[in-house]
């Protein structure tokens, strides 16, 4: 299944005290796609609304805080969806 999330800024959030990063996570466990977009990523294309996504999914089994942390490194590739 693919699950897209908006958030603020991942790295402003601390995930312990979110309970949309506990959603990521155990999608992300699993094995589910996970996207997340903020909310300028949404517009209307030819009268459709349309997001820009980054895929964050990493591998499974890791604790809360690691889990955070490889998902935000996901945000530094240029790998863009549009849905």
């Amino acid at each position: 299944m693919k699950i897209a999330f908006m958030m603020d800024h991942l790295q402003t959030i601390d995930p312990v005290w979110e309970t949309t990063s506990y959603l990521m996570y155990e999608c992300n466990q699993r094995e589910h796609t996970v996207y997340y977009l903020e909310p300028h990523d949404i517009y209307i294309r030819n009268d459709q609304v349309v997001a820009r996504m980054r895929n964050v999914t990493v591998p499974s089994d890791q604790t809360m805080g690691c889990y955070w942390q490889s998902m935000i490194k996901c945000l530094k590739k240029d790998d863009l969806i549009f849905e």
